[in-house]
């Protein structure tokens, strides 16, 4: 059995569909069921539990009932802006949460935990490989880079994998992300604006993202994997390949409300090495993403 933390996400609704395409028995965690969230491309098809991962007590509960053998915990306050308006929320989800799911876990007897972080623990990095120094630019980075610690700090008591991930992309519905941003604004009619439209940022498919979380799991792989993409790009070309396929133009922002990295790419050697390969380059997943937005949003 695998236990999914947020899986009312985009990571987490990906990898839930893919591993219950594969015939494994999957259960979700997530904090509301009831909002919109991209728990719609599942369409029901494995049962989703509602609990607060900052609940020590239920978080412990669940986990220890269902004796899952593995744990996939990306349950997080994802919003960079957000997390310098609510930097205590942040750091209670991201960190205090994180200890909460894994001692959970340890004392399940689980197997094998898998932790999401992110490339953004690197700050300002052009292609940066596992042993890159970490240099966080942001709060929200820095949260998932304290929990990226304390999750390796426990290695001697689980078999623990750490993910850093580039930028997934598909069915989303954080529209503070530029690709949702881009496709609802079209849809919409309207004009997407763009900030810090020279900054770069790599991207990858959300089924490719699965599918490295599975080929992880297939190798028993532990330690930090990054999971990158061929695919690096101005946020300007971004936005604009998104709206020809609308017929808009984006309205870019040279501005910056907040202090973000200016660039940002990672090496996934470690994962190639494994047999992982990127099955689809922007164009063709951006079509695919597309498709998802006019059939659930």
């Amino acid at each position: 059995m695998i236990l999914i933390t947020g899986v009312s996400g985009l990571l987490g609704s990906a990898i839930a569909k893919f591993a219950a395409e594969k015939g494994e028995e999957v259960i979700g965690i997530c904090r509301n069921k009831s909002r919109k969230s991209s728990l719609r491309i599942l369409e029901d098809s494995i049962p989703v539990v509602e609990c607060d991962i900052t609940n020590r007590n239920k978080i412990r509960s669940i986990i220890c009932s269902y004796e899952p053998e593995i744990v996939i915990h990306l349950a997080a306050q994802p919003i960079v802006s957000k997390a310098y308006s609510f930097p205590q929320e942040t750091f209670d989800v991201n960190f205090n949460g994180t200890v909460n799911v894994l001692e959970a876990s340890i004392d399940a007897g689980v197997k094998h935990f898998i932790f999401g972080s992110s490339d953004k623990v690197y700050g300002n990095c052009d292609r940066a490989d596992e042993s890159f120094k970490t240099c966080p630019e942001d709060l929200y980075a820095i949260s998932k880079l304290a929990a990226d610690f304390y999750v390796r700090s426990k290695a001697d008591k689980i078999q623990v994998t750490i993910t850093r991930p580039c930028n997934i992309y598909g069915f989303d519905v954080n529209l503070t992300r530029i690709i949702p941003h881009c496709i609802v604004s079209c849809m919409s009619g309207r004009q997407p604006e763009i900030r810090n439209p020279r900054a770069s940022r790599q991207f990858l498919y959300a089924e490719d993202y699965a599918r490295a979380i599975w080929t992880l799991i297939e190798q028993s792989a532990t330690g930090i994997y990054n999971i990158g993409s061929f695919d690096i790009l101005e946020i300007s070309l971004v936005a604009s390949e998104i709206c020809e396929h609308f017929g808009i133009r984006p309205k870019l922002l040279c501005q910056q409300k907040f202090k973000e990295a200016d660039y940002q790419s990672v090496r996934c050697t470690k994962l190639l090495d494994l047999g992982w390969h990127q099955k689809y380059m922007f164009a063709s997943g951006i079509e695919k993403t597309i498709e998802l937005y006019k059939k659930y949003w």
